[in-house]
């Protein structure tokens, strides 16, 4: 079975910023659906088939030049739940991908780029990279698109673009997000009424994990909704421009909050209980971590090496703590994972010398 290194410094290098960027733009995604011409989408394809996509995806990838052929290649079929579940957590892979057989995911070593091969469309290239890098991760897309090309045949239509099983991925059959953290505008009971304007104006918002997962950490996901009659510069501008403006927002809403007593006492309180808690789950340490973020603007928190702060994003995921510590799944419940994720969390902040700070300081700057 293939391992990971889990050594703390161990994480997605997407999720490691530049020092100055702002601290409320998490991570810009693009990834493109395409399909091969000749073979049946999924939904009718048999096994043989499928197998053939593989082969034929697999010996394309081998054959371009590095760094693309030198990548991590998982067969995903003789992966273990544990395994599966660990990769997913670390945003390489889907609940789709996950299910059937003859599925592949190939990333390279940093996790900026995977390659999903039979996942809901036969090839699903995505890139991730750190802070507002919409245009660059498309950019590298296009690279690994065109070296695909030299072997394969897409299946595109003159009239609709590029053909793909969901429909709303027709045309461009390109999907941008970008991972925006908004606790002000979360805290102010504002972002229900925006993630409604945000639909009605053809955006999609998600949680951390895409698609039909919950909101956690007050980070939410920003993404175009439809590909067809759209270009891709035009997409990823439209994205772009309304990431700026919640940024703005946020931005907006911190300030009004400053002096707010009742903010002031929910971030110590998160600082105390992140450091004396026994037991906390994934959405009390993502809630209690975010606030701390949160603190650290308004200058009632130091965390001197932001960019390592981060890694809890990641590393307090359940299959993560399951690595870390090196548990069988099935040996695992969730009162011991809870358990050790409190016990990591104490850990880290202990090891990272966040603490509070004087409270009646004015809020620091982006």
């Amino acid at each position: 079975m293939l391992e990971f290194d889990l050594k703390e410094k161990s994480i997605p290098k997407w999720l490691i910023k530049n020092k100055a960027a702002s601290n409320i733009i998490i991570s810009s995604r693009a990834r493109i659906a395409r399909n091969i011409k000749g073979f049946p989408y999924l939904y009718k394809l048999e096994k043989e088939n499928k197998k053939k996509i593989l082969d034929l995806v697999l010996n394309t990838i081998k054959k371009m030049d590095p760094p693309f052929s030198s990548m991590v290649f998982v067969n995903l079929g003789s992966q273990s739940s544990k395994f599966k579940k660990f990769l997913k957590e670390r945003f390489l892979v889907t609940d789709y991908l996950l299910k059937g057989d003859n599925k592949e995911v190939v990333f390279d070593k940093d996790e900026y780029t995977n390659i999903m091969i039979n996942e809901e469309d036969h090839i699903r290239i995505q890139v991730i990279y750190p802070d507002l890098n919409i245009q660059k991760a498309y950019n590298k897309i296009s690279i690994i698109e065109k070296e695909i090309e030299k072997f394969i045949d897409l299946d595109f239509d003159i009239d609709f673009g590029y053909l793909t099983a969901c429909p709303t991925n027709v045309g461009t059959g390109l999907r941008v997000s970008v991972m925006l953290h908004l606790p002000a505008l979360a805290y102010s009971f504002k972002m229900k009424e925006l993630t409604d304007n945000l639909i009605e104006s053809g955006f999609a918002v998600r949680g951390f994990y895409g698609e039909g997962t919950k909101f956690m950490g007050d980070l939410y996901q920003i993404s175009n909704q439809v590909s067809l009659g759209i270009n891709e510069g035009d997409i990823i501008k439209k994205v772009e421009n309304i990431v700026l403006e919640l940024e703005k927002r946020e931005l907006l809403e911190r300030k009004k909050m400053s002096k707010n007593k009742n903010l002031l006492n929910k971030i110590v309180k998160s600082y105390l209980v992140l450091n004396n808690s026994k037991h906390i789950s994934l959405s009390d340490g993502m809630k209690h971590l975010s606030l701390l973020q949160l603190g650290e603007y308004y200058n009632y928190i130091k965390i001197p090496d932001k960019q390592n702060f981060n890694k809890l994003l990641i590393m307090i995921q359940p299959m993560h703590l399951i690595y870390l510590n090196n548990i069988e799944l099935e040996k695992i419940d969730s009162v011991t994972e809870n358990k050790l994720r409190a016990e990591f969390i104490k850990k880290f902040l202990k090891r990272g010398k966040i603490c509070l700070k004087n409270s009646q300081q004015e809020p620091s700057r982006l």
